[in-house]
């Protein structure tokens, strides 16, 4: 259902994208104070799809619900195709008929048709754009800073523009590591699945069969057990030392005694390790001397 779904996400790209398609959509479906209000959208829209490629499928993937209402509304095949076979507008240019194949300056018109007009092909992207939406705030987060990242999730939007360059300037913007070992990067993945998989389950629409909503809900979950399957196997050297180190400075009390109480009780023979180990015997000292005055 993956592969054919972005296929038919292609055919819709391609239809929205290409100079002469899209000037045709505009012209057939988008006449009339209605149609011109709800093209916008359509007229902004630039993604395309490269099946290999998981990021084009994303930001195709959100461009693409954006223009959704307008389409599901305004999309007429009939429309479309009396202005595609009239005399003198560019006959060729768009193919109609299920086995017609892609290629420049065309499109599949049939297979462009019965997306927009599948309601399992819209509830399937709006699944997909959990996981697109996903990535974007965590690389928001991965991008930013431990200080203002509770200021800017979810609010950007919202805050003054000298408040965002002040927070886009923060010198500790990047600077995850401690947030990487202590755990708290994996508890923020894993809420976000949950967050998404609730959301899911409460916006599927009522068109879609019940087959149809667990298929989605399945494709889903094996996305979300994989998504954490790569984070664990990709991050999990910040479970052990020297890199757990880190997290002995994390914002976390209770974490960070845990870790320094590890870190004091390992054997690592790291430079990082033995730097942190004397670092901390220096500090017992300087503080049993301060008492002591």
């Amino acid at each position: 259902n993956f592969s054919d779904t972005v296929s038919q996400l292609k055919h819709v790209a391609d239809l929205m994208r290409q100079p002469e398609s899209k000037e045709r959509l505009l012209k057939t479906c988008f006449q009339g104070p209605l149609g011109q209000g709800l093209s916008h959208d359509i007229k902004a829209f630039c993604g395309h799809v490269y099946e290999e490629r998981w990021g084009t499928v994303s930001d195709c993937t959100l461009q693409i619900l954006q223009c959704e209402g307008s389409l599901r509304h305004m999309w007429s095949l009939e429309r479309y195709i009396n202005c595609a076979t009239a005399p003198g507008e560019g006959d060729g240019q768009v193919v109609q008929g299920q086995g017609a194949e892609t290629r420049a300056g065309s499109v599949n018109l049939e297979a462009a048709s019965n997306a927009i007009s599948d309601p399992f092909f819209w509830a399937f992207l709006h699944m997909l754009s959990t996981f697109a939406s996903m990535q974007i705030r965590l690389i928001s987060w991965a991008e930013g800073c431990p200080c203002h990242w509770s200021l800017m999730e979810d609010r950007s939007a919202d805050l003054p523009t000298e408040l965002k360059r002040l927070c886009g300037d923060c010198p500790m913007r990047g600077r995850r590591a401690a947030d990487l070992a202590s755990g708290k990067f994996h508890s923020i993945v894993q809420e976000m699945c949950e967050i998404n998989a609730a959301r899911l389950v409460m916006n599927l629409p009522p068109t879609i069969t019940e087959a149809e909503r667990l298929t989605i809900i399945s494709v889903f979950e094996n996305g979300r057990s994989h998504v954490l399957f790569q984070m664990a196997l990709k991050l999990s050297h910040w479970e052990a030392f020297p890199w757990l180190t880190f997290g002995a400075s994390c914002q976390d009390v209770e974490t960070s005694k845990q870790i320094l109480q590890d870190l004091l009780a390992c054997e690592c023979s790291d430079p990082l390790v033995e730097f942190a180990k004397q670092d901390h015997v220096q500090d017992e000292r300087s503080e049993e001397h301060t008492s002591e005055l």
